[in-house]
């Protein structure tokens, strides 16, 4: 008897690792197989699942930057008046080919350095190299510092974005305050003018960088909470599935134990061709193999006993029968012997009874050696005979 199998399937929500991608995953399956890393088991820790969304993210941020560069940014640069931006956008494509391979071995706080920095750098370099100095339409270029803080908060761990953002700040306090500008937004400034311009790209880095790390603290809490659910789950449901073993393996192990005590009991009340009837691979199945072959060899043992016993009467017989033919074998001999010395001397056969056939030979012998005498010493000879004849166990 063997114990029943059964396969236990994990819920969908613990299946991360065998989830088929669906929706606009499916459209970005073929980008990723070459510019994420790959996906982990669904037994990984959170940081090797964290690692791989990052990666999954600037993944997608890499395509999106293609896709603003060669289609929005480089349009500007080409037919606007600073070709600067021109340039930029294709250092940062350069920076796209280069950090995608990296993304795929898994280097992502790498990468994300490489994009934020990237990004920053082109964008100061697009608002120091302004022909003619900074103009009112450079101002807007100021807002867009805000992409790196979006990339660093997105790519690289949370706190990161602190530094970045109080190098927005500095840079656009510093270039706002001192760098040339033209007299259209010299004139713009005047008066209360600077405050509003250089308070609002500072304002724009406070409200994203303080949301931003809020909403990035939150969202993994809440991620670690569902991580740390799943992992709940999957211990339960693991649980669950080996008490389910362990449940099926002592009903395997209380039959075999049940059968194999059934076989003792018959092979004690004398029924040794009783067998345990356990399939390899049952639990006790072992002591089942080593149980029957000891029931088989008693069972041999046992019929060998009947049929020395049946030939014991044969055994006695043959020995009585060779006791008698060595005794019956000796008298012929010794009558022999007595015929003779009779031939050779030329008297009477002298041999005297030995309880055996051989007797009945010596009164033949002796009854016609009488006949010969005279009637005289006949008589009493033959007296004798007929005694001796009469007293004989073989008649």
């Amino acid at each position: 008897m063997m114990s029943p199998n059964y396969s236990f399937t994990e819920p969908a929500y613990i299946q991360a690792g065998e989830e088929k991608p669906r929706g606009f995953n499916k459209l970005l399956a073929p980008w990723y197989r070459y510019t994420a890393p790959p996906a982990v088991s669904s037994g990984a820790s959170f940081e090797q699942r964290e690692l791989v969304r990052r990666g999954r993210l600037a993944s997608t941020i890499l395509l999106v930057l293609c896709f603003i560069l060669i289609f929005l940014v480089g349009p500007i640069g080409f037919l606007g008046p600073n070709h600067q931006i021109l340039f930029v956008a294709l250092g940062i494509l350069v920076l796209i080919v280069v950090c995608a391979p990296l993304n795929r071995k898994g280097y992502v706080n790498a990468v994300g350095l490489i994009i934020s920095l990237s990004v920053n750098l082109g964008i100061f370099s697009s608002i120091l190299r302004s022909p003619g100095g900074l103009a009112p339409d450079t101002i807007a270029i100021f807002d867009m510092l805000v992409f790196s803080e979006v990339f660093v908060v997105s790519l690289l761990p949370v706190n990161w974005v602190i530094p970045d953002a109080l190098m927005n700040i500095i840079f656009s306090y510093v270039v706002l305050t001192y760098w040339p500008r033209t007299p259209l937004l010299a004139e713009a400034m005047k008066g209360g003018g600077y405050f509003i311009i250089v308070s609002r790209p500072i304002q724009i880095h406070l409200i994203v960088t303080v949301v931003l790390y809020l909403w990035v603290v939150s969202a993994t809490r809440a991620i670690q909470r569902a991580d740390r659910a799943e992992e709940i789950a999957k211990l339960q449901h693991d649980i669950a599935a080996q008490e389910h073993i362990i449940a099926d393996e002592k009903r395997a192990l209380d039959a075999s134990i049940q059968e194999i005590m059934m076989v003792h009991s018959a092979a004690s009340n004398g029924s040794l061709s009783a067998r345990v009837s356990l399939q390899e691979g049952a639990p006790l199945w072992p002591v089942a193999v080593s149980l029957n072959n000891l029931l088989s060899r008693l069972q041999r043992l046992q019929h060998n006993e009947e049929e020395l016993q049946k030939l014991a009467p044969r055994l006695r017989q043959a020995t009585q029968i060779d006791h008698e033919y060595k005794h019956l074998q000796a008298a012929v001999m010794q009558l022999a012997d007595a015929i003779h010395e009779s031939n050779v001397g030329l008297k009477p056969v002298q041999v005297t009874n030995n309880g055996t056939a051989a007797d009945a030979i010596v009164m033949e012998l002796l009854g016609k050696y009488v006949l010969s005498l005279p009637p005289r010493l006949r008589e009493p000879i033959v007296s004798t005979i007929q005694r001796e004849r009469m007293q004989a166990p073989w008649e």
